[in-house]
């Protein structure tokens, strides 16, 4: 049910009946022009049978526009992890109050309940435009995040195909190091047994040809 204020009218705004204010807060209500807004915090609270209420006075409605009176939330909780230690949530409500600010311009009823209504169909429509942003916004996201996943996934595979790669030509550089140096062994072997072999003629050759010589000089002297 729309209520009206109007001169000399003041407002009891129940702090409780909105169960997302929390304990220390920064709240505004204005009516069409967000600009020229009455600010109050939590040390502006009073409790009265248990529940927390801001009081606002005539002399300062009074200085907001005709209209529906709308307030925005600023929720200040403490949070280390911040740089400023608190953490920052806001969020708009419409209240069921009515300003009437110029005593010569009163709507009816009415009226009144068409801007309402009117005020809540522009509320589910920028609710709406903020939800499909929001889907767009999955979309690119899940979107960029598949690309970074085949991004990653081509990435592994080009390191994979590359230490395959080098894996290889370290194995067929293993495998002739193990064939020169075989090679190798099999050569030393062979000069080893053909030095064997020279050295072994070599010897024989001398000891036929001392054994010669003792022959010559021992037919010698038998003339």
């Amino acid at each position: 049910m729309i209520q009206r204020i109007a001169k000399n009218a003041d407002i009891k705004f129940c702090v409780s009946d909105d169960a997302k204010i929390q304990d220390k807060f920064i709240i505004r209500f204005y009516t069409v022009d967000k600009t020229k807004a009455i600010v109050r915090t939590a040390d502006n609270v009073i409790v009265e049978n248990g529940k927390r209420y801001i009081k606002l006075n005539w002399t300062t409605l009074k200085y907001l526009e005709n209209g529906i009176l709308n307030y925005e939330v600023n929720n200040l909780d403490s949070d280390a992890d911040y740089n400023d230690g608190v953490y920052n949530s806001t969020f708009t409500r419409t209240t069921y109050y009515y300003l009437y600010t110029d005593s010569n311009s009163i709507d009816t009823v009415e009226e009144i309940e068409q801007k309402v209504d009117q005020i809540i169909l522009d509320l589910n429509n920028e609710k709406n435009d903020r939800e499909d942003g929001d889907s767009e916004l999955t979309l690119k996201i899940n979107d960029l995040s598949d690309r970074l996943n085949e991004e990653i996934a081509r990435a592994k595979a080009s390191e994979k195909a590359n230490s395959d790669k080098i894996d290889n030509e370290a194995n067929n550089r293993e495998s002739a190091d193990n064939a020169i140096t075989a090679s190798l062994n099999t050569e030393t072997s062979e000069r080893k047994k053909a030095d064997s072999t020279l050295t072994a003629t070599t010897t024989n050759l001398d000891t036929r040809l001392k054994n010669l010589e003792n022959q010559e000089i021992l037919d010698f002297g038998t003339y």
